[in-house]
C-alpha cells in the first residue's frame, strides 16, 4: 500500500510493503491504516500485522482524491484487478490491531470491532534454551469475541501494560530489545502479566555442547600448532621472543596459517592474549577468508582499531554480514579476549578480560560460507589496511562455544595454561565438599563405592553452586566413596 501527495516539486510517497503476494488466494482480509498524525502507516492481512512505516512524511490532507476507483490504478500502464471484493469499508479514524483482529474474525457483512472482555493470555516460549541465547516471547490473548489473538505480532511499538517477571534473572531475563535471554544454566519461571491475566512458562537453560580445542599457538619457539598440524609461518620481521609472537607493525610482518581453519565448524571460539601497541587503522589480530575482487565478501576477523576508533569482531560473506563493534580502539593495553560466533543460536560475542563486553543474538551467517583460501595473524586480507603492532602470547581456536564461566576461568588461568579437571575434596564435619574449575563445566561429577574401572560410576545427585572461580557441591559423608570428573 502507498500514499502520495502532489507536491509541485515532484511526487512524494510513503509505502508499506509485504513480500508475500496474494495471487490465487481466497477469502483474504486486508486492512490498510493511514495514521500520519500518530506517526505510522500499517498493513494487515487476515488480521495480522505484516508491514509498518513508523516514519510517514505525508498527511491525508495532501492527497488529491478527485478520482476514487476500486480495481483500477491511477496509472494507465498498470493492469486491472482480477478477483472479487466481498465488502469494502472506509473508517474515519485508525482501527487498532485488536479491532482489526475482531473485524477479521467476524468477516464481511457483520461490522464488529469490539473484542469483549479479556478472558485469558497464553505465554509461548521454548522450554529449553542454550546458555547465552535468545528468543522472542509470544503472548496470545483470548477475548469474549476473539480467540488466540497474537498480542506480540500485532504490536506496532510495544504492548502497553504487558510485563514479564523472572524467578531467577541470572538464568533468564528480558533485554532492552524485548527478547528473553538465557544466562547461566538452571531453571527459571517466566510469568507474563497483561490486564490482570497471567501466564507462566518454566525455562530450563542448558550449557552449549562442549567446545573442543582444535588449534593452539603458544609461540614458545615458533608458530606451530600444538594440537593439530596447522602450523604457521613467520613472515617479514615477525619473531618469537620470551614466549610471544612479536609484530612490529611493518608492512609484510605477520604469520601465515593454513586456510580453512573455521569454515568446517558449526560454531567457533577464538581466544588470545595480546599486548597492543599504538595501531594504524584496520590492523588484524586474525583474518580468515579471502578477498574476492577486492570487495571482501568472505572473511571472519578481529581488528583492535577501526577508522572510527572502535574494535570489531566481524563476519562478512555472500550470505550477509554481522559486525560487533565496541569502543574504544584497543591500544597500549594488555588483554585477554575471546571472540565467540555461534550462528546456530544467533550468538556473537566478545569477552574482554573474562567479562562479556558485547553480544548480539541475530548472527546467522554460516561459517561454511567463509572462504578457505587464507588465514592470517597480524595482517588484513585487504592490502590497504595497516599491520598489527604488538605481541600475541597465545591464540586458541575451539570448535564450539566457550561458556562465560570457561572464558572467565581462562582469563584467571592466563596463557600457557590449559584447564584440567582437577577435583578438590575436603571434609566438613559429617559432609564432604567437592570443587572443580569452572572451565570444565562440560564434565560430570560421578561417584562409586569401589575404585574399579568396571564398577558403576553414577552421577552425584547434589546441587552444584558457583563459588568464585570454581564449581562446588556438598554431599553427606557416607562411608567410603570415590569421586571423579568424567566427560
Amino acid at each position: 500500500m502507498s500514499i502520495s501527495d502532489a507536491d509541485p516539486g515532484g511526487n512524494h510517497a510513503d509505502s508499506v510493503a509485504w513480500a508475500t503476494p496474494l495471487d490465487n488466494l481466497t477469502n483474504v482480509h486486508v486492512a490498510a491504516v493511514f495514521n500520519p498524525l500518530a506517526g505510522y502507516h500499517a498493513l494487515y492481512v487476515d488480521g495480522n500485522l505484516v508491514g509498518r512505516n513508523l516514519d510517514p512524511a505525508i498527511t491525508l490532507a495532501g492527497v488529491k482524491d478527485t478520482l476514487n476507483w476500486i480495481g483500477r490504478s491511477l496509472y494507465a500502464a498498470d493492469p486491472y484487478f482480477n478477483g472479487s471484493v466481498d465488502e469494502f469499508r472506509i473508517y474515519q479514524g485508525a482501527l487498532s490491531s485488536l479491532e482489526i483482529g475482531v473485524s477479521h474474525a467476524f468477516g464481511p457483512s457483520t461490522p464488529q470491532q469490539n473484542p469483549g472482555a479479556l478472558q485469558s493470555i497464553s505465554l509461548q516460549l521454548s522450554p529449553t534454551m542454550i546458555a547465552d541465547s535468545g528468543q522472542v516471547p509470544i503472548v496470545f490473548a483470548t477475548y469474549a469475541n476473539l480467540t488466540h489473538f497474537n498480542l506480540s505480532a500485532n504490536s506496532l511499538a510495544g504492548i502497553p501494560g504487558l510485563t514479564y517477571a523472572f524467578s531467577d534473572p541470572e538464568v533468564a531475563f528480558l533485554d532492552a530489545d524485548g527478547f528473553v535471554r538465557s544466562g547461566r544454566p538452571g531453571s527459571a519461571t517466566v510469568t507474563a502479566t497483561y490486564q490482570g491475566q497471567t501466564s507462566s512458562v518454566v525455562i530450563t537453560v542448558v550449557p552449549p555442547p562442549a567446545a573442543v580445542l582444535r588449534h593452539r599457538y603458544s609461540f614458545t619457539e615458533n608458530a606451530n600448532d600444538s594440537v593439530s598440524s596447522a602450523h604457521g609461518a613467520l613472515q617479514g620481521s615477525a619473531r618469537i621472543s620470551a614466549g610471544k609472537l612479536v609484530l612490529d607493525g611493518s608492512a609484510g610482518t605477520y604469520v601465515e596459517l593454513p586456510g580453512g581453519l573455521v569454515s568446517s565448524l558449526g560454531s567457533v571460539t577464538i581466544e588470545f592474549w595480546a599486548d597492543f601497541g599504538p595501531q594504524p587503522n584496520w590492523p588484524r589480530v586474525f583474518d580468515f577468508g579471502s578477498v574476492a575482487g577486492n570487495d571482501g565478501v568472505n572473511f571472519l576477523f578481529f581488528t583492535p582499531k577501526t577508522h572510527f576508533g572502535a574494535h570489531r569482531f566481524g563476519i562478512a560473506t555472500g550470505a550477509g554480514y554481522s559486525d560487533l563493534d565496541s569502543a574504544p580502539a584497543l591500544e597500549n593495553r594488555s588483554l585477554h579476549m575471546a571472540c565467540v560466533y555461534d550462528p546456530n543460536q544467533g550468538f556473537q560475542a566478545v569477552y574482554t578480560n573474562g567479562v562479556l563486553e558485547r553480544a548480539v543474538y541475530n548472527a546467522r551467517i554460516p561459517l561454511s560460507t567463509v572462504a578457505v583460501d587464507l588465514s592470517y595473524l597480524g595482517r588484513s586480507l585487504f592490502s590497504a589496511d595497516g599491520y598489527l603492532k604488538g605481541s600475541l602470547d597465545e591464540l586458541r581456536i575451539y570448535e564450539g562455544r566457550l561458556t562465560r564461566d570457561q572464558v572467565f576461568a581462562h582469563y584467571q588461568s592466563g596463557p600457557d595454561q590449559l584447564a584440567r579437571p582437577e577435583l578438590t575434596i575436603t571434609r566438613n564435619g559429617e559432609a564432604v565438599i567437592l570443587s572443580w574449575p569452572l572451565d570444565v563445566a562440560d564434565f560430570t561429577l560421578v561417584a562409586s563405592p569401589v575404585l574399579d574401572a568396571n564398577a558403576p560410576w553414577n552421577p552425584v545427585a547434589a546441587p552444584v553452586i558457583r563459588e568464585n572461580t570454581r564449581f562446588q557441591t556438598t554431599v553427606p559423608l557416607l562411608g567410603t566413596r570415590y569421586y571423579q570428573l568424567r566427560k
